[in-house]
């Protein structure tokens, strides 16, 4: 089987204009290397999977019946693939002037390093969280307060990276020689903190984690899960499982009680914003099924 630079590899569930201008972002702007693009389909019903066959035939396209979620359904791509480097790119992220090429061109220049991460931003061009140390009991408490808003914005070295401990999963790049030596992604996880579990085990195993400030990336953010109740309980769930795997089941443990605990607040503080403004404040019933789902997690 040839080999190519860079296997692409894109998720995809009900997102299909947005995985169209996601392709389209590929194609316009992978120019210098040589690459391929699997999308791994988990059951979409909106037609995504006929709009990549009749407007990219080129793309290597797996159809799913169901959604297997985000690990799975990237370990069946990675199988597959022919990449020396393999990019995983959410179908709601956008590459802009060379970011892949750019991720490529450190992995190259840098051996010690596994993985890269892009410099993602909002579709107003304002930055997003791309990366950052490996969570601690004490970050996941200020992030419960909304105290990690701060992008972080460390100066990029003469190679052009800055040294981390994780990077944001929807533009994340990695040797093939990383997923060989420590595992695919740890399909136990449904949808997030997989890419923070991959990095742990990366950074454990003596590979580096790069952020690459001049790779941009344009991430809506949230595009097959919204900014629902559900989404909020699966992103509880990926960290619940990540602390009860590298830190034990008693963190876990906490952790939950922390969740609930800022989850109660929250739902106090809009039920009281909502009779204050009249009925305009919704919040209050997204926090009161995200307390009552956190039960069950």
């Amino acid at each position: 089987m040839n080999s190519v630079d860079l296997s692409i590899l894109i998720v995809n569930w009900n997102t299909r204009s947005l995985l169209e201008r996601c392709l389209r972002s590929v194609y316009a702007t992978v120019q210098s290397r040589t690459f391929e693009v699997i999308v791994i389909d988990n059951g979409s019903t909106d037609g995504s999977q006929a709009m990549v066959r009749t407007e990219f035939p080129e793309v290597r396209l797996i159809e799913n019946s169901e959604n297997l979620g985000f690990a799975r359904a990237n370990n069946q791509g990675i199988r597959v693939s022919r990449g020396r480097y393999i990019l995983l790119l959410n179908s709601d992220a956008f590459l802009t002037g060379s970011a892949a090429e750019t991720m490529a061109d450190l992995l190259d220049r840098v051996p010690s390093i596994g993985i890269a991460g892009a410099n993602l931003r909002f579709e107003d061009g304002s930055p997003q969280p791309s990366y950052g140390p490996l969570p601690t009991f004490r970050s996941e408490i200020q992030s419960l307060l909304g105290l990690d808003k701060n992008v972080q914005t460390a100066e990029a070295n003469t190679d052009g990276y800055v040294e981390t401990g994780r990077v944001d999963g929807a533009c994340l790049m990695a040797r093939r020689e990383v997923f060989d030596q420590v595992g695919l992604l740890d399909e136990n996880f449904f949808m997030y903190s997989e890419e923070v579990d991959f990095c742990y085990r990366a950074v454990n195993a003596g590979w580096k984690v790069a952020h690459v400030p001049g790779a941009e990336v344009t991430h809506t953010g949230g595009g097959s899960s919204g900014r629902t109740p559900g989404r909020f309980l699966m992103l509880y769930r990926g960290k619940l499982q990540y602390f009860a795997k590298h830190a034990g089941p008693q963190a876990a443990r906490r952790l939950r009680s922390a969740m609930q605990t800022t989850a109660l607040l929250k739902l106090v503080i809009y039920s009281l914003a909502r009779k204050l403004s009249m009925g305009r404040i919704r919040k209050d019933e997204l926090w009161r099924q995200v307390y009552e789902g956190l039960a069950n997690l």
